[in-house]
């Protein structure tokens, strides 16, 4: 192999590798500080590197949060589909797996949860919007309801965790009392009979 094409190979091995630094140190900060605190400034100074290396790789902070969200969209999907891989299992139980999941990663990765749910990534708004629809997509693909009645009902079922797993975050929830896994199982059986149409 031609000299040439071992230091280009190298360079681009260097260049994924801040990438992923990057990356990393900015979901460090955000997990402890919040995304207020995450800056390209504060990510130079942490990495010991100028910002025009910084700007090389990301053109903002947006684009960097934007694809922590993906990481986060990706992450959770597996969560969900290890959830609900059974084609044996009832239809509550496969719900009740789902709306677990979806909680329990929520809950356990707020700061990631964020930037998929609460961050705006300016011109890649939209392509964020087609990740966030992609895991209600995958709650209709595997239940797959009959009617628009049921497919609502998906729907509602999926802004309820949503809502549970932002109120947790905000603290809402200890103040007032709700178990979240009693919350869980009723909400799954609230709509199940509406669902089982299907």
């Amino acid at each position: 192999m031609p000299i040439s094409t071992l230091l280009r190979t190298r360079r681009q091995k260097e260049k994924e590798a801040l990438k992923k630094k990057i990356l990393t140190v900015a979901k460090r900060i955000a997990i402890k500080e919040g995304w207020n605190s995450v800056t390209i400034r504060r990510i130079a100074a942490e990495i010991s590197y100028s910002l025009p290396v910084i700007y090389s790789h990301f053109k903002d902070k947006a684009e960097i949060i934007y694809l922590i969200a993906n990481e986060g969209y990706d992450k959770l999907m597996t969560e969900l589909s290890a959830a609900v891989e059974s084609d044996d299992r009832d239809l509550k139980t496969e719900l009740l797996n789902y709306c677990e999941a979806y909680y329990k990663f929520g809950v356990e990765n707020p700061a990631i949860y964020h930037a998929m749910y609460g961050q705006n990534y300016t011109d890649q708004t939209n392509v964020s919007s087609e990740q966030a629809n992609r895991v209600y997509n995958f709650l209709v693909e595997k239940i797959k309801p009959s009617t628009d009645s049921a497919k609502s009902c998906l729907e509602l079922i999926w802004a309820n965790v949503h809502g549970l797993v932002s109120l947790t975050h905000l603290n809402k929830v200890s103040s007032t009392k709700i178990d979240s896994q009693d919350y869980l199982n009723r909400l799954v059986d609230a709509y199940t009979p509406a669902i089982a149409g299907r």
